[in-house]
């Protein structure tokens, strides 16, 4: 007596040329768990992908560190050269930087803060988007609106710093090493003082440090950012 099976209706044989049903094998349940299988991950990878598009992107942050110049001391107010109003209204540069009614245009994407601190705490200066504000201008402006249109989604301007800074004592960055110009011995890195007489041993500190408003610079950032 002949039997076979069809491979694929496991529950169907054929014995001597007739069909006949039989108990169902383990082959359609191996199935059945197969397609249950699949159905389970195509629903979480598509729950994780709705959660994921409901989520904000992250805010690309940019940090702005230095001295004065950094501070910003652009002029703004004044129908003569040299100031941002006489640029934009007169010569009829940066037209980004108004809008459509002459007003100066605000970002809808670009965050401006600023902070200041110097050993004794921290102050918030901006906090809001980005736009000309006051009489005086740093460089955040042209920065602002360059990664505007060069980066997509929400970015913050974080800048941190303060005036009448040095770069070789106040802004010393880690790393810096001591060296030697003429009879003096210039401070590295959390060195203190600044100089001293190259032919004699390194006074006693005083109360500030080599690169002393860098790590203050710095921390304000990181406190922000918490």
């Amino acid at each position: 007596m002949g039997i076979s099976c069809d491979p694929l209706l496991s529950d169907t044989c054929i014995s001597d040329g007739k069909e006949e049903r039989r108990a169902p094998t383990l082959f359609i349940f191996d199935i059945i768990d197969g397609i249950w299988a699949y159905l389970t991950r195509f629903v979480a990878s598509m729950m994780q992908l709705v959660h994921q598009q409901g989520k904000d992107p992250p805010v690309k942050v940019y940090i702005l560190l230095g001295q004065s110049n950094m501070l910003g001391m652009g002029r703004v107010v004044g129908d003569k050269d040299g100031t941002l109003e006489y640029a934009v209204h007169t010569k009829h540069l940066y037209p980004y930087l108004v809008d459509d009614d002459g007003n100066w245009a605000t970002s809808q994407r670009v965050r401006n803060v600023r902070v200041m601190g110097s050993g004794d705490g921290m102050k918030v200066y901006h906090n809001e988007f980005l736009s000309v504000r006051g009489d005086t201008i740093g460089p955040e402006i042209g920065i602002g609106h360059c990664l505007e249109e060069a980066v997509d989604g929400k970015i913050m301007l974080l800048k941190s710093c303060i005036g009448n800074r040095s770069l070789g004592w106040d802004l010393l960055p880690p790393g810096s090493k001591r060296f030697e110009w003429g009879d003096k011995m210039y401070a590295g890195y959390r060195d203190s003082p600044a100089c001293w007489p190259s032919n004699e041993p390194k006074p006693d500190p005083i109360s500030w440090y080599a690169g002393k408003q860098y790590d203050d610079d710095v921390a304000n950032c990181k406190s922000v950012l918490k």
